[in-house]
């Protein structure tokens, strides 16, 4: 449910972004997609954390934990975009323009680059965490039953696939804000390429690195191939 999430919100991003963000006969309408992209943005971190603090209860805790649940996440992941959208719209409702496009001028893109600077960080020191965890369990999970090194390979996997999707897509995202401001166009370009490769990481990460899929798709060419 929070890779759906994550893509729902990413897949809104670029359709409000590619169909809208140079609409500025209309102020009203422009400043209510820089609005809705500022919030897609914040919502595609905060579901990138929910990821990380979710596979951390799993390694952390021996025992499922009813914190860790998907309701949870949804509340956090919602309310502190939500939150942070009200506060700079009440603060700086005009920041929401910039020249012809529909996006948060030079001051108010600090709204967009702090959170995204501040999820990246913690979504890196949560995963590093959980490798040394993992790594260092290594050794006593051998000792295990089947059942138990089969899942701790997996989970191994995901965090694995998390930990290069994170920065991958961290960074993507943090190179638009200076880019816009700056005018650079190697950052312009670096931006576009990173941007327009997004799907190649998810389906790297998430497919071609993840054991329970490569199963599945074995399972598959077996029986209908």
């Amino acid at each position: 449910m929070i890779h759906m999430q994550l893509m729902g919100h990413i897949i809104v991003f670029d359709i409000l972004f590619l169909g809208a963000v140079d609409r500025t006969d209309n102020k009203n309408a422009c400043i209510f997609v820089s609005v809705a992209m500022h919030f897609e943005l914040l919502c595609i971190f905060m579901w990138m954390m929910s990821e990380a603090v979710f596979l951390v209860f799993k390694v952390v805790k021996k025992t499922p934990s009813r914190y860790n649940k998907f309701k949870f996440h949804f509340l956090v992941a919602y309310t502190v975009p939500i939150l942070i959208v009200l506060t700079a719209v009440i603060l700086g409702r005009s920041h929401y323009t910039a020249g012809d496009l529909c996006l948060l001028d030079g001051s108010g893109k600090w709204a967009v680059v702090i959170p995204m600077l501040g999820s990246v960080l913690i979504n890196m020191i949560i995963l590093l965490k959980m490798l040394i965890i993992i790594y260092s369990r290594a050794g006593p999970m051998t000792q295990k039953s089947e059942k138990l090194q089969t899942e701790y390979k997996q989970l191994r996997s995901t965090v694995k696939g998390v930990l290069m999707l994170v920065p991958i897509l961290g960074v993507t995202w943090i190179i638009g804000p200076f880019a816009a401001i700056t005018n650079s166009l190697f950052l312009i370009y670096l931006y576009a390429i990173l941007n327009s490769l997004q799907g190649v990481f998810i389906f790297i990460c998430y497919c071609l690195l993840d054991q329970k899929v490569s199963c599945s798709f074995v399972i598959f060419q077996l029986l209908f191939l």
